[in-house]
């Protein structure tokens, strides 16, 4: 699926939910937050090999939907709203058809438009090479990423739920 659809979702989903709601996904969100700050300072040395070997090469010739989903969307804008200019920009120069550098790259070569506490779940556990040292960190990120999706999960089952019972109080049954 392109990027373009999910990241609407995203907003769609964020715009519906309750202000009660939006408080129990900050709080959420802010877990993957610390368990990405954690993750980032246990993996220090991965993360300098990066930056000087590598030189940004898991940011180039990729699929941008294989670095971001609709779920990350969610993450980064119910943390950071302001975002979503910036992240709508960089979608007009999605192109599904062929393999190049990362759209959230700025000015499509770097650094990346996320801050670094922001970031998709795949741009911050995977690193090249063995990451057995920070295994742990990297299993807290995914769990915190699971647990903020079904929470979202769940509320889109009660908002059918409510839809369902109001659709079929509103009716008259004649037998």
């Amino acid at each position: 699926m392109a990027l373009t659809p999910q990241f609407h979702e995203a907003v769609r989903i964020l715009d519906a939910f309750s202000d009660k709601d939006r408080l129990l996904l900050e709080g959420l969100c802010m877990k993957i937050r610390a368990s990405e700050a954690a993750l980032t300072d246990a993996a220090a040395p991965l993360l300098k090999r990066c930056i000087f070997s590598c030189q940004g090469l898991c940011c180039r010739n990729v699929t941008p939907e294989s670095l971001i989903h609709m779920m990350d969307f969610v993450f980064i804008l119910a943390l950071d709203r302001s975002l979503e200019k910036t992240v709508s920009s960089c979608l007009k120069n999605e192109n599904a058809l062929y393999t190049s550098d990362c759209i959230f790259l700025k000015d499509g070569t770097g650094p990346c438009i996320f801050p670094d506490d922001l970031r998709p779940q795949v741009c911050i556990t995977a690193f090249c090479g063995k990451d057995h040292s920070v295994g742990k960190e990297i299993a807290r990120v995914k769990k915190a990423f699971v647990r903020m999706e079904w929470f979202i999960r769940i509320r889109k089952l009660k908002t059918l739920g409510k839809w369902i019972q109001h659709s079929l109080s509103d009716r008259s049954f004649r037998v």
